[in-house]
């Protein structure tokens, strides 16, 4: 009998790289500070704002007490970009704010006729003086998954630029969805062209939707 997993570990980290030369670095950090642009077109809840805050803090209220840390806080303070805390900070963190999750999905095995509903809960990013930077997103399963499916999901949903397959779709209408590609709703989400992001091991995809 397969055993059933209880507790996941559903946090995916992307590297990539960007120009930091001629004040590259506060050029992202204005476009993550001033970012105006209309989420709603990427599937996103029409609330959703970025906000400077680290992936180690409680983002998602008002509330000031934050949870349990095991990092050293000297580590968290060089990125915190807030002024008077530390001018010479080496980055700083931002996280995709909203009141409800980023996007619903379902994964889909048709030769088993097998299909499990999951959602991104909470995005973010990591960014550095030094060119450096980093993506990470958390999923959420609506039902506990056996060893062999969880092994199963995560073989197929690492593939970020698999554009070709149908095992991942979204729902539009009733009866209705379209087939989700990971990785190019990341590089739209974080418009790697006018950015300048590159990513390490990437892979040239048509971004049409």
């Amino acid at each position: 009998m397969s055993g059933t997993i209880k507790k996941y570990v559903s946090r995916y980290v992307i590297p990539f790289c960007f120009d930091y030369e001629n004040d590259g670095y506060s050029r992202f950090l204005k476009y993550f500070s001033d970012d105006e642009r209309d989420y709603k077109e990427l599937g996103l809840p029409k609330d959703c704002k970025w906000v400077k805050r680290g992936f180690w803090e409680n983002y998602k209220s008002d509330e000031t007490v934050q949870p349990e840390i095991d990092i050293y806080t000297y580590l968290l303070e060089i990125l915190r970009d807030e002024e008077g805390i530390n001018v010479d900070n080496l980055g700083a963190s931002y996280v995709l704010k909203s009141s409800g999750s980023l996007f619903n999905l379902q994964y889909i095995k048709s030769e088993k006729n097998y299909e499990v509903n999951f959602k991104c809960s909470d995005l973010g990013t990591l960014l550095f003086r030094n060119g450096i930077g980093f993506i990470w997103y958390d999923i959420k399963f609506s039902k506990s998954l056996s060893i062999e499916e969880y092994v199963s999901f995560q073989h197929d949903f690492k593939e970020l630029a698999r554009t070709h397959s149908e095992l991942f779709r979204k729902k539009t209408g009733k009866d209705e969805y379209v087939i989700f590609c990971m990785g190019k709703w990341i590089a739209n989400l974080f418009d790697s062209s006018e950015l300048g992001i590159r990513y390490w091991a990437e892979r040239k995809t048509e971004l049409d939707n």
